[in-house]
């Protein structure tokens, strides 16, 4: 699945040894893939492909020539709208240029005349008869706008695009394969012709069909205007708006420059697993219910809400001994499909956290999660664990040792109670429902929930969520809130079911497992400082030589809390040297002994000569933010939570990202980071030396999340009967599953 390179860092040891600041997460994994004072760039890890819109003049246009154009915008040449500089052919021109080339000045077709603007040009073949735009469907350009695909209209994806499955919910042929990719032969940027398969077929339009609707285009050189280095691609516009806003599955690659290092060719559907793919959340209308009987109760997700066990919805707890949790029903599930469901409210059932991040503010990500089967508001006997608990090691407690995700608690009179028996439990805010924490990746956008789809629990930020039905940004909750972020925990995963036809086939991290800033499926969400945004209004110096102005002796910090005095957590931007002690730049104030604690701070922003002289100083880190204008508003100071606790720890970052008054700038980049963004803080124990290389992972190691699970240690072990591995590679399986949440790594 092309998954990027993860590397495991842990997080606590680090922090408390180097730093002397408490994290939140106390060995909750953290990547960071590159130093500060270094720029993200396209193929980095956090990078994300925030879409700008294009001009409102661009058209699908055919030349004079016979040649087929995205016209970015109105150019004219004696009054005649032509062809011009960084326009997109969608056809070959002669046999000078290729289609999905852009135009460049001086090329041979600048300033031919565009005869025709193709109404509606962008349409898509239902190759699965679901009546929905999705992954499966090729695309096309209706050249005659006739709705019907005929000789010269223009493919831009191969025919089919990706892997085609069954939708029909029908009994033994949900989720089979239909296609393979490109199984029919007709490739991208290919022109219709007579007696192809495809012609003739029916083809409908993708949302409104036109380009000022459809195309996005991706900054790559953070430039603010459309440039060599930036891409295009056709948005899927028939989901919920915030899926403009990023790159996302189902999107179609209609021009990407040639060479590039990390992001598939053009004419490619963006897919699960892309480097280019965000994961965009589908709201569910799942709600967390439960099946009663004489013996006890049945947790499920109901996804349909529809008050019975029916096909699609996840178990969450086993049911009898016939269906493990982490499971879908099926058609053939006899044993469970139509027994009544009862909202879990109404039993006081719900799912909580257990709070051993006592730094964080409220549910955080080294916070274990329960199903509290009988609301007595701690961890008591029948309660189901969602995650690992403790999540990650904790204290003197390896990650798992009170029990596994989907285990069952333990205690009571006449048994030995599990570990984590009593511990107290806190509700986690909105429950499962309607408007609730659940979302999904819909990873074959057919804006249903299917057979390869993955639920998420979500790490709720900020006082209540965005209104979804509302295309407003406005704060944090926008991006941690409708992507997959740190702290989401994965309730389902197909690569775990063994009902399902994704099992083992395509990998994934676990479900029970939270997101982390290593894994594939983590979007790097930003948060505005809790009192100021704009970087200027946080820059400030130590007057060291009491001078009254800011000079090479000073020193210069990050005033994280805005106190106006140095205080624990503050950055410094610059190394600083009081008597016998030194603190390198690039790091957290954290010594309760330093001596320059409660030094006053001079803000940069109160005197136009100071920022001056700062722009003028190259030292340390000031490079980076040298030229800034006075008072900028061109330049955001944002934060990266990587542990999720809601509070500045250790393991955090801070960013600093250019803001573009330009037209179809997408505001929504201020909240990711994104190309071009600077690295101000990046914590350097936490930093991978040489960068991220690929792991080894063991080849059990199915969702390569450098931890051997029981599923995986089943495998092996199946694989050492059938003679296919030997004692020793057996032992060493057994050995990484012992080390548990540690990992192997």
């Amino acid at each position: 699945m092309g998954f990027k390179i993860k590397a495991f860092l842990i997080a606590a040891v680090l922090c408390l040894a180097f730093t002397g600041l408490s994290s939140a997460a106390d060995d909750a994994k953290v990547c960071w893939e590159k130093p500060c004072n270094t720029t993200v760039e396209q193929c980095d890890n956090e990078t994300v492909f925030t879409l700008n819109d294009v001009n409102e003049e661009a058209d699908v246009v055919y030349s004079d020539q016979g040649y087929y154009y995205v016209s970015m915008d109105e150019s004219f040449n004696n009054g005649e709208r032509v062809i011009s500089d960084g326009d997109i052919r969608l056809t070959g021109y002669h046999d000078n240029y290729d289609p999905n080339t852009k135009v460049s000045s001086g090329d041979g077709d600048v300033n031919d005349g565009v005869v025709e603007v193709i109404d509606e040009p962008f349409k898509y073949m239902d190759i699965n008869d679901n009546g929905q735009y999705d992954l499966y469907d090729p695309v096309y350009v209706d050249v005659n706008n006739d709705s019907t695909i005929t000789t010269g209209d223009i493919r831009l994806t191969d025919v089919p695009p990706v892997d085609v499955y069954s939708l029909e919910k029908v009994e033994g042929e949900y989720g089979e394969k239909l296609y393979d990719a490109g199984e029919w032969g007709l490739e991208a940027w290919s022109v219709v012709k007579s007696g192809d398969e495809d012609n003739g077929m029916d083809i409908a339009t993708i949302g409104s069909g036109e380009a000022v609707d459809l195309l996005g285009w991706v900054d790559a050189d953070d430039s603010g205007d459309w440039t060599c280095e930036d891409k295009l691609y056709i948005k899927d516009t028939t989901n919920s708006w915030w899926f403009e806003d990023v790159v996302t599955i189902n999107d179609v690659r209609l021009y990407i420059p040639p060479d590039e290092e990390c992001v598939p060719e053009c004419g490619t559907k963006v897919a699960q697993g892309d480097h280019d793919a965000t994961y965009a959340l589908t709201p569910s209308d799942a709600t967390l219910s439960y099946y009663e009987y004489s013996e006890g109760r049945e947790i499920y997700m109901d996804m349909d809400n529809d008050g019975k066990v029916s096909v699609g919805d996840v178990r969450l707890t086993a049911v009898s001994t016939t269906y493990e949790p982490n499971t879908k029903v099926k058609f053939s599930d006899e044993k469970d499909l139509g027994h009544d469901l009862i909202p879990a409210s109404q039993a006081d059932i719900d799912i909580k956290y257990a709070d051993l991040e006592e730094t964080a503010d409220g549910y955080s990500l080294g916070d274990p999660v329960y199903i509290d089967m009988d609301d007595n508001g701690e961890v008591s006997d029948g309660d189901v664990r969602l995650t690992d608990s403790p999540v990650f090691d904790s204290g003197d407690m390896t990650a798992g040792e009170a029990g596994e995700a989907w285990s069952i608690v333990t205690s009571g009179d006449t048994v030995t109670d599990d570990a984590d028996a009593g511990w107290g439990l806190k509700s986690i805010g909105d429950a499962p429902g309607p408007v609730g924490t659940v979302g999904y990746i819909d990873t074959d956008a057919t804006g249903d929930w299917t057979c390869p789809d993955k639920l998420y629990f979500q790490q709720p930020v900020g006082e209540e969520f965005v209104n979804k039905g509302s295309n407003e940004l406005g704060n944090d909750a926008y991006a941690h809130n409708l992507f997959t972020t740190v702290g989401d925990l994965r309730l389902y995963v197909p690569y775990n079911d063994p009902n399902s036809p994704f099992h083992g086939v395509e990998a994934w991290p676990e479900c029970g497992t939270k997101v982390t800033t290593c894994d594939v499926d983590v979007t790097y969400a930003l948060l505005e400082h809790p009192e100021v945004y704009d970087i200027d209004q946080l820059l400030a110096y130590s007057d060291r030589n009491d001078n009254g102005m800011f000079d090479s002796e000073d020193n210069v910090y990050i005033d994280m809390d805005a106190s106006g005095e140095v205080t624990i957590g503050d950055v410094r931007l610059t190394d600083v040297a009081i008597k016998e002690d030194f603190y390198p730049n690039n790091t957290k104030v954290a010594d309760e002994h330093s001596r320059e604690l409660n030094d006053e701070l001079n803000y940069f922003a109160d005197d136009e000569a100071d920022w001056e002289a700062l722009e003028d100083s190259n030292r340390d880190l000031l490079n980076l933010i040298g030229d800034l204008e006075y008072n900028t508003d061109d330049i955001n100071i944002m934060w990266f939570d990587a542990d999720c606790s809601g509070t500045w720890t250790c393991v955090d970052g801070i960013y600093l990202q250019s803001v573009h008054d330009t037209d179809g700038y997408n505001e929504a980049s201020e909240y990711f980071v994104t190309h071009g963004d600077d690295r101000l803080f990046i914590p350097p124990d936490l930093v991978s030396e040489g960068g991220m290389d690929e792991p080894e992972y063991n080849q059990f190691d199915a969702d390569q999340n450098g931890v051997i699970s029981a599923g995986e240690l089943s495998s092996a072990i199946d694989a050492f009967y059938a003679g296919n591995l030997s004692g020793s590679e057996l032992s060493e399986v057994i050995d990484y599953f012992y080390l548990g949440g540690t990992g192997y790594l």
